[in-house]
């Protein structure tokens, strides 16, 4: 599932496509698919949320990797002078 939540347009933001073609294969080479990409142009600054899962638990020290590794390759790309706010996240309780 993909969200973009509707507010001011998002130039320099990735779209949820465009951060699943980009980082699926990573995450899927770590043991973790991505479930859902939200991105809120309402919030300040405007928000990229990323959620993983795999058949091992995320706990704190591979939400940071993946967390590092996603804003790395996120920033190949032609982002412009726009900035966000990456969270990477697993879902967790909201399951």
């Amino acid at each position: 599932m993909t969200d973009r939540i509707p507010g001011l347009p998002s130039p320099g933001i990735p779209s949820p496509e465009q951060v699943i073609e980009l980082l699926g294969g990573h995450f899927a080479q770590v043991g973790y698919e991505i479930e859902d990409v939200a991105v809120d142009t309402r919030a300040r600054p405007p928000r990229l949320r990323i959620v993983a899962d795999g058949d091992t638990p995320l706990d704190l020290d591979t939400i940071a990797e993946l967390s590092r590794s996603a804003s790395t390759l996120l920033d190949t790309l032609d982002d412009g002078p726009d900035g966000y706010l990456l969270e990477v996240t697993s879902p967790g309780v909201d399951r």
